[in-house]
């Protein structure tokens, strides 16, 4: 499965940066200490992007019981 198909189109074309998505860019360019061109840039933001909603699905099974 490809970053891109995990999440469906609706959700990257509606897709508005925020303050945890530039905290996060900040950091990991502080981390790689090295620039980034931006679709290095965005391939990070996107797997992060698809860690976080991963995580929030773990975390609703969980509250659910269904994990």
């Amino acid at each position: 499965m490809t970053l891109s198909s995990f999440l469906p189109a609706e959700y990257w074309q509606s897709l508005e940066i925020n303050k945890r998505d530039t905290d996060f860019l900040l950091t990991h360019l502080f981390e790689l200490e090295r620039p980034l061109t931006t679709n290095e840039l965005l391939s990070a933001l996107m797997t992060e992007r698809v860690r976080l909603e991963k995580e929030a699905i773990l975390e609703k099974r969980k509250g659910s019981g269904k994990i």
